[in-house]
């Protein structure tokens, strides 16, 4: 085996985590290099040029959690990286051609809400004053290591307080939503996100946390509130390779790992697929757990009862990712020819009720394309000209509950894919009534594409589920949340590691202080 130059540390994936792993590294001074597998930076963060001229999000669409301290540190705004938001952030389509704005400013919100219920006006505008106040019981624990249970518990001391802990930490968001609401409409735009990235129920206990955890975005500056980056999602990642550059860092894509090099239980380096070999003082996976442990690292380098851990993370996708080049704007139903302004500049929601999220997710469970699926969606070139020709415009839709497993036939099959496209396609054109005619061409990624384009493993785009039971202390799993692992110097640097997953840095940022620790004490020779 061909051995090339030593580092200090080696980082797999140049995935958002990885690079901002990486920027911190080499800011303090060490020889770091950046492997990828693929031909270009960003991992599950990229913008692609899927038809000439169109550019899309392929992977994350938006950009809420990215830590401010991580922007600020890396100096990502000095590298092209620029956020902003609309107004309205979002909007949510119905089946009879309703819908509803969230507008930022809350007087128009509340009257928009009030097309659909004046109780439930008053009552979304008091919970979301509730997540604020709690977020920040939670928030002082995401750029560090993760707080024991003991610790974060003993924030909510008084009766209210725990109550609001067994709420966001043990509850189920349609529970919730149904509890709180009488709309189906505000129903659905209080509860959906925590349906997203995963395969269980709204009602299943645990989950109310992801609900909870999207008020906590603050990247754009306004609490609560997502945003978009300029460019696409890799805006931030060119920003961060070019940052980490910049400090001296390596970047090597079109580079695949076979797996870490394990010496004395120690990680070595690097064996590439072509077997040249890349020693280092340590490594860092911003892999997810599962393909870390049961790929990257060899079975011998890890007993039987961590590897039983490993294979126990909960981690089921089930969505797939349509990309659509068009020759116009979507004539949007619930308009009735209005002209929409700034309306579908947003994240386009389309559920027609909670109920209707279980049964797509049950119809997926068992295997089947559902014939009910729902979508969130973007036209962000909308409000980015450049991400499409002039006049033109780039689609990019996320779609639940798809498959991973089918009962019928395989995701290799590109009639299968094609099913799937058109059944999603038919379903949009409910709500988007001019598709099909100015619809130029589309790609369709499967849950399978999904997986072996961004290494996701089961194409879960959080590294794992993220509810109560796989968060802070317990994520990946008890007793290794703090970015170490069994083999000495191999560290956990992606969205598997706590505080979780989307485009924050956060796991990034954590994992890196936790290696400066090691290295400034000598852990690491």
């Amino acid at each position: 085996m061909a051995e090339g130059q030593e580092y200090d540390i080696i980082i797999i994936g140049a995935g958002h985590n990885g690079l901002t792993t990486a920027g911190y590294l080499a800011k303090e001074g060490l020889k770091v290099l950046v492997v990828e597998r693929r031909d270009l930076v960003g991992g599950a963060c990229v913008t692609e040029e899927l038809f000439p001229g169109f550019k899309f999000s392929t992977a994350s669409m938006f950009c809420g959690m990215l830590q401010p301290k991580v922007i600020d540190d890396l100096n990502l705004r000095d590298y092209g990286f620029g956020i902003y938001n609309t107004d309205p952030t979002s909007i949510y389509m119905f089946p009879d051609d309703t819908y509803l704005c969230t507008w930022k400013d809350e007087a128009k919100l509340v009257e928009e809400i009030e097309k659909f219920s004046k109780k439930d006006a008053k009552t979304y505008i008091e919970v979301q004053r509730y997540f604020q106040r709690y977020r920040e019981y939670f928030t002082p624990f995401w750029l560090r290591n993760p707080p024991s249970l003991a610790e974060l518990t003993a924030r909510f001391q008084t009766p209210e307080e725990q109550e609001a802990f067994r709420t966001i930490m043990m509850g189920s968001a349609g529970q919730f939503a149904r509890e709180k609401f009488e709309s189906e409409a505000v129903r659905v735009m209080a509860s959906t996100l925590a349906a997203t990235g995963n395969s269980t129920s709204l009602d299943s206990k645990g989950n109310m946390y992801k609900m909870f955890w999207a008020a906590m975005a603050e990247a754009t500056g306004d609490l609560g509130v997502w945003g978009y980056s300029r460019g696409g999602m890799g805006g931030i990642t060119q920003a961060m390779a070019s940052s980490a550059q910049a400090r001296g860092a390596d970047i090597r894509t079109s580079t695949e790992i076979d797996h870490v090099l394990v010496e004395n239980g120690t990680a070595r380096g690097v064996v590439l697929i072509t077997g040249e070999v890349i020693r280092s003082r340590a490594v860092a996976s911003n892999a997810d757990p599962k393909r870390t442990f049961l790929k990257l690292v060899q079975p011998q380098h890890l007993d039987d009862a961590f590897k039983n851990k490993v294979e126990n993370v909960a981690m089921r996708g089930d969505f797939a990712k349509l990309f659509i080049a068009l020759d116009g704007r979507p004539e949007w139903a619930c308009f009735k020819g209005e002209d929409p302004g700034t309306r579908d500049h947003g994240f386009i929601t389309i559920i027609p009720s909670l109920n209707y999220v279980e049964e797509s997710r049950l119809e997926a469970l068992d295997g089947r394309l559902p014939e009910k699926v729902w979508f969130i969606l973007t036209v962000q070139s909308l409000s980015d000209p450049g991400l499409a020709p002039e006049g033109k415009n780039a689609l990019t839709v996320y779609i639940q509950y798809i498959p991973y497993n089918l009962k019928e036939g395989s995701w290799d099959d590109e009639d299968v894919k094609e099913r799937a496209a058109n059944l999603c396609i038919d379903t949009l054109a409910e709500y988007a009534l001019n598709l099909r005619d100015i619809m130029i061409d589309y790609q369709f990624f499967g849950p399978r594409d999904i997986e072996s384009r961004f290494y996701l493993t089961e194409s879960t785009m959080h590294h794992g589920d993220m509810f109560a039971d796989q968060m802070f202390s317990f994520r990946p799993f008890s007793g290794w949340a703090d970015y170490r692992t069994p083999v000495r110097n191999l560290y956990l640097c992606g969205s598997g590691a706590h505080p979780g997953g989307a485009v924050s840095g956060a796991p990034g940022h954590n994992a890196a202080q936790e290696i400066i620790k090691d290295w400034r004490e000598g852990v690491i020779e």
